[in-house]
């Protein structure tokens, strides 16, 4: 009996080549940085001299570019977005694409933060920090947006609102004034994580614990029209070093 063959068309070949040739990076934007599914983790930047973020494959614009996009993130100069990291820099760590590493900046001042991918070689991961009930307590703000964590026996009462635009829009842009969400619930922590479910459990709200960082991530049910629980918090009224 002959052996089990099979033939590949060579036109097929070329359509694998061309999707594997053509495989993009992952979005790594401030505002959708926290994703379910993604290990997260902290690291310093190291090296001596600034480090430039890179954007992603998606901040080129294919139809108004009179030149071809760039391929990013890569070392081409089109790539280097104008906002940098100085060496000892604290960082949140999130996807890894082929030697580029997505990152998000966060201090007190700039409450979005700044993301971007930068090379891995530049980052010296940290070890990550054993988490008690204590470390979470507390009210946690992003802007105007805001989540309390209170203990509640072994467990964490949970208490947070948010805006869209802000908690103080303009009139002539918002005329209605800001939509805003709440969230609510009481869960256990399962070591840096936990998940809360409000009373109908509409609104359920995922957190994760990288102190001196709370990241939040929401099911898009937590409010009113584009309001999202979705970001980085710091507590309030605290340092970020570490």
């Amino acid at each position: 009996m002959k052996p089990w063959t099979t033939f590949i068309p060579p036109l097929f070949l070329t359509a694998v080549a061309t999707t594997a040739s053509a495989e993009e990076a992952p979005n790594c934007r401030n505002g959708i940085f926290v994703e379910e599914g993604v290990a997260y983790g902290l690291a310093r930047v190291t090296g001596g001299d600034r480090l430039s973020f890179i954007e992603d494959a998606y901040y080129c614009d294919k139809e108004k570019q009179k030149a071809p996009c760039p391929i990013c993130p890569s070392e081409d100069a089109a790539c280097r977005s104008k906002s940098y990291l100085i060496p000892g820099d604290l960082v949140i760590t999130g996807r890894s694409f082929k030697g580029y590493r997505c990152i998000l900046y966060r201090n007190e001042k700039d409450f979005a933060g700044s993301a971007g991918y930068v090379p891995e070689n530049r980052l010296e991961a940290l070890p990550a920090a054993t988490v008690t009930q204590k470390d979470w307590l507390g009210e946690w703000r992003m802007g105007d947006d805001s989540i309390t964590l209170r203990a509640r026996g072994a467990k964490l009462a949970a208490s947070g609102v948010a805006y869209w635009p802000s908690a103080n829009p303009s009139p002539k842009e918002v005329p209605g004034g800001p939509h805003m969400g709440q969230m609510s619930g009481v869960a256990a922590p399962m070591s840096d994580r936990i998940a809360f479910a409000d009373a109908e459990d509409e609104c359920h709200v995922s957190l994760t614990l990288l102190p001196p960082f709370l990241l939040a991530r929401d099911d898009n049910r937590c409010g009113g029209m584009n309001v999202r629980f979705d970001g980085v918090y710091l507590r309030a009224g605290k340092s970020r070093k570490r």
